[in-house]
């Protein structure tokens, strides 16, 4: 209640103008065969989920656990919907420029996977009963969330062998 929701509700307007006067345009041109490529199909999926969870939080009671350890609210839909787009997400940033190899597919496959089980560790938070328990979720979404680092090297190697 009060200034969280004042704040989910200013990220949903935002989110929606922003998306409609990008998109309006679009699906007004007849020629539109880029709302159709699978980029654009992710991207629309990214922000429909994002503008519903939106939603949902305003319109509806959605469940916010403690934290043990840190003693902050954490909202359950939140890290429900920001699994699978971490995923989504860097599913699509690995598959932008990938060779056509299926080598290269699986890598963008066990990348996004690995950003998704890391995220996935702030949905498990609360049900830590100690700080034991909590270090160990910290731990495997820290070294998960470090292949980040890894593919950015990689990245970068290649981008100046080219």
């Amino acid at each position: 209640e009060g200034p969280e929701r004042t704040a989910t509700f200013m990220v949903f307007v935002l989110l929606f103008v922003t998306n409609g006067s990008r998109l309006i345009p679009l699906f007004f041109r007849e020629s539109s065969k880029f709302l159709k490529t699978g980029a654009m199909i992710g991207s629309l999926t990214v922000q429909g989920i994002a503008l519903s969870s939106l939603a949902i939080m305003l319109l509806f009671p959605t469940p916010i656990m403690m934290d043990n350890v840190t003693g902050r609210k954490v909202y359950m839909l939140r890290w429900a919907e920001w699994t699978p787009l971490s995923f989504l997400m860097t599913f699509l940033t690995e598959a932008i420029d990938l060779p056509n190899n299926n080598a290269a597919v699986e890598l963008a496959w066990g990348h996004g996977i690995s950003i998704a089980v890391s995220t996935f560790a702030g949905f498990l938070f609360p049900f830590c009963q100690d700080i034991y328990a909590w270090c160990v979720v910290f731990a495997v979404s820290v070294i998960l969330f470090s292949s980040l680092f890894i593919r950015l090297y990689q990245r970068t190697q290649r981008f100046h062998r080219t």
